[in-house]
């Protein structure tokens, strides 16, 4: 009975993990711009450009991707460039330890949300594709 009250609220769950997602990426922009000199000589060791500006990009495009899911604003195409994102971050990572796991529980909802969408709690998405399904319903009823 507890858990079948879980069940009639599923239509939560991308809104969920859209804001978990966000809210850690979000965190780890924060701490990649707190410590720019740091994060920019671990790319230097990875074999990408040692420098700031490139570390100060790649916050700003990860910050946008977050806002994105927030708002359920083409939360595919965040989650594509996520999903690559952390791809080529696990390819690269030269030290296993608990920000490698993070990336994979990143990397893990990213695709999760790459292949649900927005859902339709709290998503500019969702309004957009009720906006559409609807012209088609009345397409197909004008049709008829």
């Amino acid at each position: 009975m507890f858990l079948d009250s879980f069940a009639r609220k599923s239509e939560y769950a991308p809104f969920v993990l859209r804001l978990g997602l966000a809210l850690t990426i979000l965190y780890s922009v924060k701490t990649k711009l707190a410590e720019t000199m740091k994060v920019a000589g671990l790319f230097g060791k990875a074999g990408f450009p040692q420098s700031e500006g490139l570390v100060t990009l790649m916050a700003i495009v990860l910050a946008l991707a977050a806002i994105m899911l927030i708002l359920g604003f083409r939360v595919r195409i965040a989650a594509a460039f996520l999903t690559i994102f952390f791809v080529i971050t696990l390819l690269t990572a030269f030290s296993v330890g608990p920000a490698v796991w993070k990336d994979f529980a990143l990397l893990g909802g990213s695709v999760s949300l790459l292949l649900s969408g927005a859902g339709s709690v709290l998503a500019i998405d969702a309004k957009k594709n009720t906006t559409h399904t609807d012209q088609i319903q009345t397409t197909e009823k004008n049709v008829q």
